[in-house]
């Protein structure tokens, strides 16, 4: 199941808002800017750089299993617009290390 489309980060003019004016918070995987949300809610993209994943289907693979994991742990709900970047190649393996890898950035919001 996707994340809805009130919860996603898709405007251009957003994203580099979010690059220019935003906190980094990094991991060993990922790095996270965020900046206040001007909405209600929090809204979330993901970039998976090129750099670390050459191929379309890790991207893609890559990027739907982070999403399922903001989507489920509702870290959308904390009021940011956020962009995360995966930026080394996580092993895809248990589920559980894409939730501590990120609970971790989470917690230093």
């Amino acid at each position: 199941m996707a994340l809805a489309k009130e919860f996603r980060l898709k405007n251009k003019k957003d994203i580099d808002s979010v690059f220019k004016k935003g906190k980094t918070v990094r991991n060993s995987f990922f790095f996270l800017k965020y900046i206040p949300s001007p909405v209600v809610h929090g809204r979330i993209a993901v970039s998976v750089t090129g750099k670390a994943i050459p191929t379309a289907y890790e991207k893609n693979r890559i990027k739907r299993r982070v999403l399922e994991v903001l989507r489920t742990h509702h870290f959308f709900l904390k009021k940011y617009d956020m962009v995360v970047v995966v930026q080394k190649r996580p092993d895809i393996g248990p589920h559980s290390m894409f939730v501590s890898a990120l609970e971790e950035l989470f917690k230093e919001i």
